[in-house]
């Protein structure tokens, strides 16, 4: 007996929430981010305060009868991101739904039409939010998720408020004046990312990437190890990283074994994470070169006015032969302390 659009949507019930949610989770940085989700707010953007300097100033007490200096002092700007909603329509033919039948035949659907949808939509998403720029898979376009933020700093062309350019930038901290998240970037107010470079991996390659650690946990409030921060390397990067952890010498008993199964490495207590979504191929000049991503999540916020979602199957009868669901997301992300992020240049070679 052939399929019917209650038979499909009944079944794909008990599969689309799963489908969406283990499809995104199994990306990398969307996978670091998305935890820092929660409803958003309403309105056109998410706002956050920048205080950049302190709201008061203290004075030192020596003959008991100093007047206290009552002068505001603070520099107040506001970040500003606009919210982003992404939609696409999942169809299926209606030849399938005749030439299928029973719950086999709907699982055999799910798994050609909303599931390959969903692995190549988190697939393209999460490469554009780390370079700017989809897989190309054909899920999602650049030019449609450019309403969203990208760590690329290099990136220029986002098409809303606050998204113009990418989050971290690629070049000393005086140097860095463009706007990000609707603030033009200053040392005055501290927004501001850290960067630094690797002239060639076998002379400074490990230990700048220690030092960035270092000094985006300081800025993080991280202190003893770097638990809690991600970095994120290219693949040559990353391999070059890991040989060197894997040259070290260790001792060895008779049989000794390596019994290592996980793909990610350690950097002081950070997660290095492998992610061929890091193609250099993506990045101009320093970061063709090799880039290196330090993220501290604790200072990101994932806005969601919609989250990805699924609705039924409908017969689109008047269109085309076929039954439509349609995927829907509406979000914002913005970092709330860039001081706290870091990016390496370098490394690659």
């Amino acid at each position: 007996m052939a399929l019917t659009t209650e038979l499909i949507n009944t079944t794909f019930a008990e599969h689309k929430e799963p489908l969406v949610d283990s499809s995104l989770r199994n990306t990398r940085f969307w996978s670091i981010i998305e935890k820092q989700g929660r409803p958003g707010e309403g309105g056109t953007y998410v706002e956050r305060n920048i205080a950049g300097q302190s709201p008061a100033v203290a004075k030192g007490i020596f003959s008991g009868d100093e007047v206290l200096n009552m002068t505001r002092r603070q520099i107040m700007k506001k970040f500003q991101v606009e919210y982003h909603r992404i939609v696409g329509a999942i169809n299926i033919p209606n030849y399938e739904l005749k030439i299928n039948s029973g719950k086999n035949g709907v699982i055999k659907l799910i798994k050609a039409y909303p599931m390959q949808f969903m692995t190549q939509f988190a697939s393209d998403l999460d490469q554009y939010l780390l370079t700017g720029a989809v897989r190309g898979l054909g899920a999602l376009g650049t030019t449609d998720a450019a309403g969203l933020l990208t760590l690329n700093g290099l990136f220029s062309s986002g098409t809303r408020t606050g998204v113009t350019n990418g989050l971290l930038d690629m070049v000393a901290i005086g140097s860095q004046t463009e706007t990000v998240q609707n603030v033009a970037k200053s040392t005055t107010y501290f927004h501001y990312n850290h960067w630094d470079s690797i002239s060639s991996w076998s002379g400074e390659g490990e230990e700048t990437l220690r030092a960035m650690g270092r000094t985006v946990a300081e800025w993080g409030g991280i202190t003893n190890d770097l638990s809690g921060l991600y970095v994120l390397p290219d693949p040559d990067t990353y391999k070059n990283y890991e040989s060197n952890k894997l040259s070290n010498v260790r001792v060895t008993v008779v049989n000794d074994k390596d019994t290592s199964k996980v793909v990610d490495l350690d950097l002081q207590g950070a997660q290095v994470i492998f992610t061929s979504a890091m193609d250099r191929a993506n990045f101009g000049s320093p970061a063709s070169t090799g880039v290196t991503y330090f993220i501290n999540p604790k200072f990101i916020e994932v806005l969601f006015l919609q989250k990805p979602t699924i609705g039924q199957f409908i017969d689109r009868i008047a269109e085309q032969d076929v039954v439509t669901a349609k995927f829907e997301m509406m979000l914002a992300w913005l970092c709330t302390k860039p001081t706290a992020q870091g990016v390496v240049t370098g490394g690659a070679t």
